[in-house]
């Protein structure tokens, strides 16, 4: 884009270092654009191969610990094009977790998901909910839950894990609070949301939203295949083919605000 066409602008430089001692500016002719036709990013387009990221799970897998507070054992994906995450508003990573394993429990308040690339068998408490993740299932963390996962089965899990930490930075709205256990206590009916919303076609006649993001925890991969599968018989997009989306069953919106 052309710089700014300025008739002062001589006498704007002249000013600038001035102003600059007080933390104040003026436009100069030599700015970037402020305003641009267009939306212009620093992200970079960016394939991470399969095959790469098998053996480096592989490698922090045997390498790495899984410490007890936040920090977990996951590959960072990292776009090569941002100072941090892997897209302006997000941070994607991918966990790797040994049988009987815990990441502990913590919250915050970036929003997490989880979709789960391999292995069935870890246990994940979200606010006193306990679900077994199983592969493909997508299970959610909204902001500011209680979260913890447990891999109880006799083989290594691995799952994708979302968050908006990138958008939540860029608000300066982070927060962080970890619990006093490893585990937090489950609830005497520790599947209720999935009880109550799970069917996918009927609710509660008196459900009330208490939160933006769904009510639903876990949304199993066994259902969203045979949801794929029937939606297959009707006519294709011409762009995305058959494309489903995970939704809020109270307000039939996206499954999480951001």
């Amino acid at each position: 884009m052309a710089e700014a066409v300025m008739s002062d602008a001589r006498e704007r430089a002249e000013i600038q270092e001035q102003l600059r001692a007080h933390n104040i500016a003026v436009a100069q002719p030599t700015d970037p654009p402020l305003f641009t036709a267009a939306p212009v990013s620093s992200m970079q387009p960016y394939h991470w191969k399969a095959a790469d990221l098998a053996r480096l799970l592989e490698l922090i897998g045997g390498k790495l610990k899984l410490e007890a507070g936040g920090m977990r054992r996951t590959l960072r994906l990292a776009n090569p094009g941002l100072p941090y995450g892997t897209t302006p508003t997000f941070w994607c990573s991918i966990q790797y977790i040994h049988p009987g394993e815990v990441a502990t429990s913590h919250r915050h308040a970036a929003t997490a998901l989880r979709f789960v690339m391999q292995g069935s068998g870890t246990e994940t408490t979200v606010d006193g909910e306990l679900y077994m993740m199983r592969q493909g299932d997508l299970v959610l963390t909204p902001s500011w839950t209680w979260h913890d996962h447990e891999n109880v089965s006799p083989t290594p899990m691995v799952w994708l894990d979302v968050l908006d930490i990138s958008l939540v930075r860029a608000l300066n709205a982070t927060f962080f609070e970890p619990l006093d256990l490893p585990r937090q206590p489950v609830a005497q009916q520790s599947d209720r949301s999935f009880r109550q919303f799970g069917s996918g076609i009927m609710r509660p006649v008196d459900a009330k939203a208490t939160r933006l993001a769904s009510p639903v925890l876990a949304y199993a991969w066994d259902r969203a295949v045979q949801a794929l599968e029937a939606a297959s018989a009707l006519e294709p997009d011409p762009y995305d083919d058959i494309i489903l989306e995970y939704q809020n069953p109270l307000t039939g919106g996206s499954a999480l605000p951001t």
